[in-house]
């Protein structure tokens, strides 16, 4: 069970660091395949991050995680997010702090994905009509 456990935090990791390094693609568009498709994730990732935050008042990975060290025997000191902040910051922040911090990152998301769909829904039309009617005759 250990081994699920750590399978898991990786893929909160893994989630994380491609939401995280991709947030870049929502704004330049130089490869517009790979931003949409990231914007799909990023959208994704905000939904199913707000929705678990309103269901069970914290990601859906870490309540998954816990669980799962729990089961293993070993308890799991604070939210996962804080951990991995200790581990690679070597700070322990509080639960309030990373709320806030994550919460501001999702309102970031949110912003940049709407500008990504935006650009994108601006693209495909095409330049607005310039043409007025007295050119047309």
């Amino acid at each position: 069970m250990t081994a699920l456990a750590v399978l898991m935090d990786f893929v909160h990791v893994a989630a994380m660091v491609v939401w995280a390094l991709g947030l870049p693609l929502l704004i330049w568009h130089h490869w517009p395949r790979l931003s949409f498709a990231y914007t799909v994730y990023a959208i994704t990732f905000v939904v199913l991050s707000q929705g678990s935050h309103f269901i069970w008042g914290e990601c859906f990975f870490t309540t998954w995680s816990r669980d799962l060290w729990a089961i293993a025997g070993v308890q799991a000191d604070g939210t996962f997010t804080g951990r991995l902040v200790n581990f690679v910051a070597g700070i322990r922040p509080s639960a309030e702090s990373v709320v806030y911090a994550w919460q501001a990152a999702i309102v970031v998301t949110s912003v940049a994905a709407a500008w990504s769909l935006y650009r994108g829904l601006r693209r495909r039309r095409g330049p607005p009509d310039t043409c007025t009617p007295c050119e047309t005759r």
